[in-house]
């Protein structure tokens, strides 16, 4: 199968990580979702989103460049990809 080729192993591994992921953080938070916000900022290339689910909030951080950027202070939460929040 083409999708094992060592060229695709590691996307492919990347993609079933992300929707497992996705499944045990997020997928649960959708079932009792009856008033929901977002709002989304990007500057300097750093994408910040927010969605308000189920009495929380669910927060994306990103880089979309190439150069690297200090994580804006305050984290707040628990990451569930990307590593632990500094301090």
């Amino acid at each position: 199968m083409r999708l094992l080729a060592p060229k695709h192993r590691t996307r492919l591994d990347l993609v079933r990580r992300l929707r497992a992921v996705r499944h045990a953080d997020v997928v649960p938070r959708l079932s009792n979702l009856s008033d929901w916000r977002a709002d989304a900022t990007c500057a300097d290339a750093v994408l910040r989103a927010a969605w308000r689910l189920d009495g929380g909030t669910l927060r994306l951080l990103a880089n979309l460049s190439d150069a690297a950027h200090p994580r804006p202070a305050p984290l707040v939460g628990r990451p569930i990809w990307g590593g632990p929040a500094p301090g």
